[in-house]
């Protein structure tokens, strides 16, 4: 239904992460989508809609960083969509990424990593600081606290894509200085819809035009609190 009739090729895959997310999610929360089908929609679904963007047509190897991935979404269903890709899970609950590891390792995805760290501290070091081609982010924080501790994993050229709501209209007009204060520029704005009349889901693209000021983001708590 959502046009992506490639990833029928992972079908035996999707329906092993699908019992495992389960198993796991009724020993520890990991959603509140528990119904089997809900999960298809609003995980999975939603997850691949990033395919459809431009960005994720590039058949060469690709650095992806999914910033705060929780649960594993957007990353689990991507790293089995696009196995030429290498995506790092960054979340700062050490218990969440321990069950991913597990589902990661059962599903034999040898291009996922996981990172237990909040995103104020990863964004100032030297070893992944602008070191990744795509940054994805699912209800990481408000918009421009999101922007602050996204932008600084971009490296020069990549791309954030964001997932937001119809909300996120009215914020993109205010926000503007506070993407080029951090570097990026609007590339695009894509609309879809989930099956199901599950929702509408708007991806925000920024592309990273210049370095991150080093003082971004700030230390723990303060992009959250005083928000650029």
């Amino acid at each position: 239904q959502i046009g992506l009739e490639k990833t029928l090729e992972h079908q035996k895959e999707f329906q092993i992460l699908l019992k495992l997310y389960q198993e796991w999610n009724s020993k520890i929360n990991l959603s509140a989508i528990k119904d089997e089908k809900d999960i298809i929609i609003k995980h999975f679904c939603d997850s691949l809609l990033l395919l459809k963007l431009d960005v994720f047509q590039n058949e060469q190897k690709l650095n992806v960083a999914d910033l705060g991935t929780g649960g594993g979404f957007p990353l689990l269903p991507l790293a089995i969509a696009k196995p030429k890709y290498n995506f790092t899970g960054i979340d700062s609950v050490q218990k969440k990424l321990k069950i991913i590891q597990d589902i990661a390792h059962k599903l034999n995805l040898k291009n996922v990593r996981l990172i237990a760290q909040r995103a104020e501290d990863i964004g100032q070091k030297t070893k992944y600081r602008e070191k990744f081609d795509i940054v994805t982010t699912r209800a990481l924080a408000k918009w421009n606290t999101l922007l602050e501790l996204a932008l600084p994993l971009v490296k020069i050229g990549g791309r954030l894509i964001a997932y937001q709501g119809p909300q996120i209209l009215d914020n993109l007009k205010t926000s503007e200085k506070t993407i080029t204060k951090l570097g990026g520029k609007l590339h695009s704005l894509t609309q879809f819809s989930l099956p199901e009349k599950e929702g509408t889901r708007i991806l925000i693209e920024i592309t990273k035009k210049s370095h991150t000021p080093t003082r971004y983001p700030r230390p723990n708590g303060i992009p959250k609190k005083n928000p650029l």
